[in-house]
């Protein structure tokens, strides 16, 4: 192949490889490509785990050959493989027999023999992602130092296109696992509050964003204080006899006694498995909670070693506290129906609520911080929260479900699983609005929406960052008496697909009050139908923005009820106070 040819074929295969995002259809493109370059008989892709902090180890294997009788050593090549990964070097030989004398061990009278290859490292950013090999080149020619040259020019293309594909890969997987999360949270919602029909189709849901072989939900038996198999999928049938442990038994039970998530690669060195399934390779368990207790587990198996991630763990955690969710709500059913009072469900949703609500502020230099939710006779969709991002960085967030009951608080229960994967991931406010709106689009009925307001505090630097979302706008007190409302931002989330959300930086000075509050508050209304109002509510924080933030609440919690008596409290309060100290 001339100069300029093997110039336009390299750009029209970089073309071509970068065409699709697609797995399926690169690989064999990839085989194509390499065999046609180096008019190879055969070529093989040896691919590595993704980077997990150990010694990469190749976990696929892909292979093109021109004719299908041609067979060569898959164990001979992966050698070499090897090889050229520790090494970090390229490999080329025209006499495979007097560079590899080892390869005899691998010949056979069944297999055509190698006589000559070339194998190039696929990197991208110092990161190993594997080896490509091109076999026996055609009319009995040997590779040379060109056909290296142009296979490693091929290869710098390909590692493009591997890390783009797995990049949209691990994308689409992702929007996959939070739309997921959403999905259970609405049918959970909206199917029968049957415990075993909502954890099957956990169970059954799980499936299709991590892969395994057996999985199972354990609950604690309150009477025998055993670990019961409550729902079950890949374990060989016994009957009607289920999995039972005692408590600190195997590896769910050591799970249920600590409270603390297990990572098991490989169960044949964990001392605590049980066997209860001969193919089982590795495990996944994390514990169920409610009101702070473990109730139980969940846990996956894989007949793969190695088969489970940090990440996969953090998505089970996901699934464990919807499962907890779930099974205090079809308590609380079962006990409604036992009992016809209306007010024991409720009192349940309520329950589950304040799980959603932090214990305590948490202690930011240089700035004094409250929060307080009083709520009503009904079970209302109000939440508010503090989120540790990272060294001296809070989120701020107050929100309001439109509606009532337990609907309400599972809807906020989803809002509040995906903000939180979203700050993780440390996308700017605005982004994180936006990205959380599409999901909840994507899982909730088109009546169903949230308002709310979220801001990041960067305490060091004394500024917030904030967008709002169809709430009613915080209240920014200045130290000299006047006052601005926060109103930047967009409408609620879950009404549109596309929404955009503006987001807007303050710098708060020693003495300025920041007063995050819902709609319960400013609307609440007097015998005489008036409206407590933004007005009343900026009057009462000047009045006393030189008091400590949990006694500025207790005005507005005091000033609330006094307005609203004798009449009952309509609608969740919800308040959070931030007042800027001066620096120490």
């Amino acid at each position: 192949m001339a100069e300029r040819d093997e110039l336009l074929y390299l750009i029209e295969s970089s073309k071509l490889i970068n065409s699709t995002l697609e797995y399926d259809q690169l690989l064999p493109l990839i085989m194509e490509l390499t065999t046609r370059a180096l008019h190879a008989e055969a070529a093989c892709l040896f691919l590595v785990d993704e980077p997990n902090g150990q010694r990469p180890s190749f976990n696929e294997f892909f292979s093109w050959k021109l004719d299908a009788q041609t067979s060569y050593s898959k164990d001979f090549c992966r050698e070499l493989a090897l090889r050229v990964l520790d090494g970090r070097r390229p490999l080329l030989s025209g006499d495979i027999e007097g560079d590899f004398p080892f390869v005899r061990d691998f010949q056979s009278p069944q297999k055509r023999p190698i006589r000559t290859l070339v194998c190039t490292l696929l990197e991208r950013g110092g990161v190993a992602l594997g080896v490509l090999e091109a076999l026996n080149k055609r009319d009995g020619e040997v590779f040379e130092t060109r056909d290296l040259e142009i296979f490693e020019a091929l290869a710098d293309h390909i590692s493009t296109a591997i890390t783009n594909t797995r990049l949209y890969r691990k994308a689409v997987q992702e929007s996959k696992e939070k739309h997921l999360l959403l999905e259970v949270g609405r049918k959970i919602s909206a199917a029968s509050l049957n415990l075993n029909e909502v954890l099957t189709a956990m169970v059954d849901g799980l499936r299709e964003v991590i892969d395994y072989d057996a999985a199972a939900i354990f609950l604690i038996d309150g009477r025998t204080q055993q670990i019961q198999e409550k729902i079950a999928s890949g374990y060989e049938p016994s009957g009607s006899e289920k999995i039972s442990l005692t408590i600190g038994e195997g590896v769910v039970g050591w799970v249920v006694k600590t409270g603390k998530a297990a990572l098991v690669p490989d169960v044949s060195r964990e001392p605590r498995y049980v066997n209860a399934r001969p193919s089982t390779r590795s495990e996944i368990a994390v514990p169920l909670f409610s009101k702070g207790k473990v109730i139980g587990a969940f846990n996956l198996e894989s007949d793969r070693l190695n088969a489970y991630k940090r990440e996969n763990l953090e998505l089970l955690e996901a699934f464990a506290s919807q499962a907890a969710v779930s099974i205090e709500l079809a308590r609380a059913h079962q006990e409604s129906l036992e009992k016809k009072h209306w007010e024991e469900e409720l009192k349940i949703a309520r329950q589950i609520q304040k799980t959603f609500l932090p214990t305590a502020e948490p202690d930011i230099p240089s700035y004094d911080l409250a929060g307080i939710n009083i709520p009503s006779e009904e079970v209302g969709g109000d939440y508010y929260d503090f989120i540790a991002i990272a060294t001296g960085q809070w989120g701020l967030v107050v929100g309001d479900v439109a509606g009532k009951g337990i609907p309400a608080s599972l809807i906020m229960a989803a809002f509040r699983a995906s903000l939180i994967a979203e700050v993780r991931n440390n996308y700017s406010v605005s982004v994180i609005m936006a990205k959380v709106n599409r999901l909840l689009y994507e899982s909730t009925q088109r009546h169903e929406m949230v308002t709310a307001c979220y801001g990041v505090l960067d305490a060091p630097r004394r500024v917030l960052t904030y967008a709002n979302a169809g709430h009613p706008p915080p209240l920014l007190v200045h130290a000299r008496g006047d006052y601005e409302l926060l109103t930047e931002g967009g409408v609620p989330l879950g009404c549109f697909p596309r929404s955009q959300y503006a987001e807007q930086r303050i710098q708060l000075l020693p003495g300025d009050v920041l007063a995050l509050y819902t709609d319960g508050i400013v609307e609440s209304f007097s015998r005489r139908r008036e409206e407590f109002g933004i007005p009343q509510l900026a009057e009462l924080v000047v009045q006393h923005r030189g008091r400590p933030a949990r006694e500025i609440l207790g005005e507005v919690q005091t000033a609330v009820r006094q307005f609203v008596e004798p009449a009952p409290q309509q609608d969740d309060l919800t308040l959070v106070i931030l007042k800027a100290l001066p620096q120490p």
